[in-house]
């Protein structure tokens, strides 16, 4: 049953449609569903009405005419369970974040063995303004270096050139 006539409508970019029978067992509820980057559907945000809980708890007050009455539950949750909102923001980013949301914003490639402390410096600097840095230390070869933070999905990669000079 459709108590608001809304079946297949749109409004602006978003689809409204009942789910018949699709219900949760203690009373109707809205689901938010968002599309992730490859199309599918997650349910993210959530309000539902309980008639169960109130009864089973036998939950009572008082109304302004003196007549006990059962109160009705409202459950909502704005992102559902924080892991499956991060899940989606993963998917929807296929792990390549964007600078701002990134675990590691920032990898300091030290060339040669000479620029390691010039580059724990530049680190250090850098996380007074709370960027995330790494100073890659493997002494791989600077395209491997490379390599791996782009493997790693790290959005900005920086190299360390330093001369004598």
């Amino acid at each position: 049953m459709c108590c608001l006539g809304l079946t297949g409508i749109s409004i602006g970019e978003c689809n409204i449609f009942v789910d018949a029978g699709g219900g949760a067992f203690y009373g109707p509820k809205i689901d938010i569903k968002i599309q992730d980057a490859i199309g599918r559907l997650w349910q993210c945000s959530t309000i539902q009405i309980d008639f169960n809980l109130p009864e089973r708890f036998d939950m009572e007050y008082v109304a302004a005419d003196g007549i006990r009455k059962r109160p009705i539950m409202i459950h909502r949750a704005i992102f559902g369970s924080l892991e499956r909102f991060f899940g989606i923001l993963i998917e929807n980013y296929a792990g390549d974040f964007p600078v701002w949301l990134a675990p590691v914003q920032l990898r300091l490639l030290p060339v040669t063995e000479s620029t390691q402390e010039y580059a724990k410096s530049v680190a250090s600097y850098l996380k007074k303004f709370s960027l995330r840095v790494e100073i890659d230390q493997t002494g791989e070869r600077l395209g491997k270096q490379i390599r791996t933070a782009e493997l790693e999905k790290i959005p900005v990669v920086a190299p360390l050139l330093v001369s004598k000079k």
